[in-house]
């Protein structure tokens, strides 16, 4: 019985000497500086604002604050905007349209108002 404990313990610390120490842990790296923008194109254009969609932060902008008309892309999107509330039936094409005092007023015509 003396031998057999002998043996396991011999066993044991055996077993401990094998098994690696814990590992110290490692700070991860700080990340990397995020590179900075390129200045924005300038183009032929009366105002234009470029928007990060899930911050808000304006990129680049020229003259953003001057009012122009609507460009032809912001009529698309309204017609795209219309079309997808008709197919998931919250807009019905007899529903009337509000349109304010003011710019009926302008008189700028059906397709401007």
């Amino acid at each position: 019985m003396r031998l057999f404990s002998l043996l396991l313990l011999l066993l044991a610390t055996g077993l401990q000497a094998q098994t690696p120490a814990p590992a110290t842990p490692v700070p991860a790296p700080a990340p990397a500086p995020a590179a900075p923008l390129p200045p924005a194109p300038k183009f032929e254009v009366a105002s234009s604002i470029l928007m990060d969609f899930t911050t808000g932060q304006v990129l680049a902008s020229q003259e953003a604050d001057t009012r122009v008309e609507p460009a032809s892309i912001t009529k698309v999107m309204a017609a795209y905007v219309v079309f997808r509330e008709l197919g998931a039936e919250r807009l019905q094409l007899a529903d009337p349209v509000q349109v304010s005092e003011n710019a009926w007023q302008r008189g700028l015509g059906g397709s401007r108002m």
